[in-house]
């Protein structure tokens, strides 16, 4: 029993000391050089940091300045495009254009062709009087008469229109004959029957 007292005692006893000498240990202090260490860490970290924000800045531009080149190429090929499309849209309407000209001018010789027939077979007949409200048939008979006595045509000239035109007193006379020749006939009979009158432009007129 003695024995086994004195072992709790003892040991009691390094516990105490233990405790004692752990109570005694000063705690460790950092020395300039940990501090100066943690200083460089922390400023090393702060350079990371701060080339990781560059790093993205520069990224940002980057793609910013790629977008713009993709819609500067975007807007110049849209440019191209239209421009093509508007010189094609202008070569067919000059083509068009051409065309039309062209037809339009064998239109145009064409009716000049058929007024030059036409007026081939007219004359204006100056001078006959005009009685108030006269009727086509009236109008023809005194050209009839004109032409039978007193150019002495002695046929019957086929007419196929005699009218007065616009004028003021005694309006002219437009007579279209059916024959050409006929037309000749005429002429050629005022030209011997009036030799003394400028009948082309006191008579008649083409």
């Amino acid at each position: 029993m003695k024995d086994k007292y004195e072992g709790k005692v003892m040991t009691k006893k390094r516990i105490r000391k233990s405790s004692s000498e752990t109570e005694k240990t000063p705690s460790k202090k950092l020395n300039l050089s940990d501090k100066s260490n943690m200083a460089e860490g922390n400023t090393k970290l702060d350079d990371t940091i701060l080339k990781m924000l560059e790093d993205l800045k520069t990224g940002q531009n980057e793609i910013r300045a790629y977008i713009d080149t993709k819609v500067d190429q975007l807007s110049k090929d849209i440019a191209d495009k239209l421009d093509q499309k508007i010189e094609s849209l202008e070569k067919k309407f000059d083509v068009r254009t051409t065309i039309m000209e062209d037809e339009i001018s064998v239109l145009k010789e064409k009716i000049d062709n058929m007024e030059a027939q036409s007026r081939r077979d007219n004359l204006i007949i100056h001078g006959i009087r005009e009685e108030g409200r006269e009727t086509w048939s009236q109008t023809e008979e005194k050209v009839k008469d004109l032409f039978k006595n007193t150019l002495g045509i002695e046929y019957d000239i086929n007419l196929e229109r005699v009218h007065r035109i616009s004028g003021g007193a005694n309006r002219p006379i437009i007579v279209k004959f059916s024959f050409f020749k006929e037309r000749k006939d005429i002429l050629r009979a005022a030209k011997e029957k009036l030799r003394g009158l400028n009948y082309e432009s006191s008579l008649f007129s083409q």
